[in-house]
């Protein structure tokens, strides 16, 4: 009677704590507006008719026992073996014991039904109540903190107190309501848990707290609902202990994990046919087994703890899955860079790596993966080749459509019968787009494949920009952001723009600095298989109509070069009197009716030499031999002859205007001066050549003071001369006789007589000396002198 007094009293206290704890979550939950806290306040109170239910039963059973134990005092007293009673009503003289039976068999069922249905009812109200609405802040959820884990620990310590009297069969009935305590401690520890995560700023914890009490309301009802259908059907044994429906097994398992260790310890006995579990090794395992799970649980929890973060990698923690975020939506910082670093364990925290420093390679133009065998006729020595009229690469090359330019003047070429070339080109053309990560949370939580994307963007702009683009031909003016010789001289220009192009797309569409285009190149641009032959010709023809310009540079260089020295300064040179003979002729025509056309015809043609110029500017500047925007008097002769023609350009539309305004006055002076200033400019360049003409000028100016300074020293010498012959003309003359002997035979000696040459003799050798071949005998033909 003892123990059903202490089994009644223990489930007073419970009933009363279980409703102090049920008021106190309430009062925190109102607090801090938590939906998790609200729905274990259902949770709880729906604990309290549980532990009234076993005050009830301890009570009956305690009127049983003081029952029983009357008539054992009576039977005793009366010394026989038989009672005053009939035994017909046996059952009437024991009313506690029948109304312990009648608890157990009807009330007990009943209130489980109840009960269940209270808990479906609670449990579904929660699930509906928070379908409608999305997780929202907390407030102040540290000041419920404290007491909640304090409420939380009194009630863990009452359910183990409970659960441990439940080992004896008298107090069974409180494993129903230790098992329940001890469930609502852990839901009690999980809205701390919603309050912690809150106080960090993550609201989710609280919403997913309130689903996770509702569903487990839920299973509960179920269980015991599917308890009293079985109990229904279960037989009855004599001395069987009974187990009631309201009494949670899944409960019991998660409060009393112990019992399936010796539920298992008692199969394995039966399987292997003898004690297991009294083995030596199996009692130290059992001792030991919770704490090494516990350690090994916590070194698992601790590793999840440590994030290391490699060298070009950085890592976004995820809080609960999701990066994060502020009060306004916007992700705040949780980028770790590379080093050893801290975080929550898992599941709370984890982390996304991201290869920051990694290039990314993405292929536009590109299908299906060649099979080797497909690749094998393009291998050479092992080697693979990449020919235009054979399929090539580890990828299929896709066709891409190019607008074919106008056909228009002298290569507008029309033949009867024909019809008209297509207005595209098909041609292959393969793109490789290199990028790195930048922004990683852009990058990598904004979009679900961002890689997709970057592609589909890349692609779409290579469509846009490389559609207009020519194969091997300039574009001109007027087309300055028109791409062109994508085949051969403007895949670098290409490549360099449509890297801008992505760059600028990406930033728009993923955000700035998402990503970071480091390089675009062509890979591939060449015809279709079936026409590369046709192709091939065309550019050899091409190519030796280039051959043929070239050639024909040359001679004229050399032309130029023998006119002035340098064939650039032989432009120059020509532009000058050009413009002199130009505005000359001009003046002479100037109030004439053919001034306009004249003037008309100048600038026409002033116009197509800067074209060519221009087309030169643009081949050197694809060539690399010159800037597209030099500084001034620092770019190549080509440049800065185009300068000059331009300079004359509008000079002479200067004077268009003027004649125009019919300002004839004006338009005269102008004239003057600028013949003036290009007759001197003329005169100093042609002073400053260095060709067969300055040679054949410079030569002439050479003779002319040879001749000049001759004549001059002549006729200084003969006044010199005249003063010596008047003096002494015998002496004069004889010195001008001596001196012409001495001029006209130089190399003779000459002796000097002072004697008659009547009385000079003279002896002459005429002997003829040996020569080196006058010994060498006459073999050839005898010829005819004529003489007899």
């Amino acid at each position: 009677m003892v123990i059903q007094q202490r089994g009644k009293s223990i489930s007073l206290i419970g009933a009363i704590l279980q409703l102090l704890l049920a008021g106190a979550v309430a009062i925190i939950a109102r607090s801090t507006d938590s939906e998790a806290g609200k729905a274990v306040t259902w949770f709880l109170a729906a604990g309290v008719p549980l532990w009234v239910l076993a005050c009830f039963m301890f009570y009956c059973r305690q009127l049983e026992k003081r029952e029983a134990r009357e008539i054992d005092e009576i039977t005793a007293a009366g010394a026989t073996s038989t009672t005053i009673f009939a035994k017909d009503d046996q059952e009437n003289l024991r009313p506690a014991a029948s109304r312990v039976k009648f608890m157990d068999r009807w009330i007990a069922p009943i209130f489980a039904v109840v009960w269940a249905l209270l808990q479906a009812a609670a449990g579904l109200m929660t699930l509906s109540y928070m379908s409608g609405r999305s997780p929202e802040r907390i407030e102040s959820p540290e000041t419920g903190i404290i007491f909640l884990l304090l409420a939380a620990f009194m009630a863990f310590l009452f359910s183990r107190y409970c659960l441990g009297m439940s080992e004896r069969a008298e107090w069974r009935i409180l494993r129903a309501t230790g098992g329940y305590l001890f469930a609502n401690v852990l839901t009690m520890t999980g809205v701390a848990a919603a309050m912690v995560a809150a106080w960090q700023g993550i609201a989710e914890v609280d919403y997913v707290v309130a689903y996770a009490v509702g569903i487990i309301q839920l299973v509960l009802a179920g269980e015991v609902i599917l308890n009293f259908l079985l109990d229904i059907y279960r037989p009855r044994v004599a001395g069987q202990e009974n187990r009631f429906s309201f009494d949670s097994r899944l409960f019991n398992i998660v409060a009393q994990p112990g019992q399936v260790g010796h539920s298992m310890a008692e199969a394995i006995n039966y399987q292997f046919g003898f004690e297991v579990s009294k083995s030596w090794f199996y009692q130290l395992l059992a001792k030991a087994i919770v704490p090494l799970l516990v350690f090994g649980a916590l070194i698992i929890v601790a590793m999840t703890s440590i994030v290391v973060v490699d060298e070009g990698q950085k890592c976004v923690v995820l809080h609960l899955g999701q990066p994060r975020t502020g009060p306004d939506g916007t992700i705040q910082s949780g980028v770790l860079n590379p080093g050893l670093h801290l975080k929550w364990p898992w599941p709370i925290d984890s982390v996304r790596r991201f290869n920051t420093d990694q290039v990314y390679t993405i292929l536009l133009g590109v299908g299906e993966a060649r099979t080797q065998a497909q690749r094998e006729s393009a291998f050479i020595k092992g080697k693979e080749f990449y020919i235009w009229d054979q399929d090539h690469g580890a990828m299929e090359e896709r066709n891409f459509l190019i607008a074919a330019p106008p056909r228009t003047g002298e290569n507008k070429v029309g033949v009867a019968g024909q019809n008209e070339p297509p207005p595209v080109n098909v041609v292959k053309i393969v793109v490789s787009v290199q990028y790195k990560i930048g922004n990683v949370f852009d990058y990598g939580f904004n979009f679900t494949q961002p890689e997709k994307l970057i592609e589909s963007i890349a692609s779409r702009e290579m469509t846009h920009y490389c559609a207009s683009a020519t194969l091997d031909e300039p574009v001109g003016t007027g087309q300055p952001d028109r791409p062109e010789g994508l085949m051969t001289f403007g895949q670098g220009k290409a490549a360099a723009r449509l890297q801008t192009l992505i760059q600028q797309a990406t930033n728009k569409e993923m955000g700035d600095g998402a990503v970071k285009i480091v390089a675009v190149g062509f890979q591939a641009v060449h015809p279709p298989k079936e026409v590369a032959p046709d192709f091939e010709q065309v550019l050899e023809a091409e190519r030796r109509q280039e051959a043929a310009i070239y050639e024909a540079q040359a001679d004229a260089n050399k032309i130029l070069s023998k006119a002035a020295g340098d064939p650039n300064a032989a432009r120059r040179l020509l532009l000058a009197i050009r413009k002199s003979q130009e505005l000359e002729t001009l003046r002479d025509l100037l109030g004439k009716p053919t001034f306009d056309k004249r003037l008309a015809e100048s600038i026409t043609q002033a116009d197509n030499d800067i074209l060519k110029l221009q087309q030169d500017v643009s081949r050197q500047v694809l060539m690399g031999q010159a800037e597209e925007s030099p500084a001034d008097k620092g770019g190549t002769p080509t440049q800065n002859l185009l300068a000059e023609y331009r300079q004359y350009r509008g000079a002479l539309e200067d004077l268009r205007k003027l004649a125009a305004a019919g300002k004839s006055a004006e338009l005269k002076t102008m004239l003057d001066d600028r013949i003036a200033a290009v007759s001197t400019d003329a005169d100093q360049q042609l002073r400053e050549a260095k060709g067969e003409p300055a040679v054949i000028v410079a030569r002439a100016v050479a003779d002319r003071w040879k001749l000049e300074l001759g004549e001059m020293a002549r006729a200084e010498t003969f006044e010199s001369n005249l003063a010596a012959y008047r003096a002494s003309p015998q002496v004069f003359m004889l010195d001008r006789w001596l001196d012409t002997w001495d001029a006209v035979l130089p190399k003779t000696i000459k002796y000097v007589l002072a004697t008659d040459r009547s009385k000079l003799r003279l002896w002459m050798d005429w002997t003829q000396t040996t020569k080196l071949m006058g010994e060498a005998p006459y073999t050839g033909p005898k010829v005819d002198t004529g003489s007899k």
